[in-house]
């Protein structure tokens, strides 16, 4: 199953975050049955996420799938 997202459709991630560049590498999700699948599973609308890169990952999931978010609703900067 590797890496639970960090957010659900239920309770979303509703903050801000600044990484600085940060890269994350290697990130592995295997959840093929389920929604809101990823780094993040769902960003709320008032959320701000700001350079963050990923590099080579694996992500796979039913529905609403990405690398760094299932779902946005929120706003993304700089993404690597």
């Amino acid at each position: 199953m590797g890496f639970e997202p960090v957010a659900t459709d239920e309770e979303p991630f509703t903050c801000s975050l600044d990484d600085n560049g940060f890269v994350i590498e290697g990130l592995y999700i295997n959840r093929p049955d389920e929604w809101y699948v990823g780094l993040f599973g769902h960003i709320g609308t008032e959320s701000v996420i700001n350079d963050l890169g990923l590099t080579e990952i694996y992500v796979e999931g039913s529905k609403l799938v990405g690398g760094l978010v299932g779902w946005n609703r929120g706003t993304i900067i700089h993404y690597r």
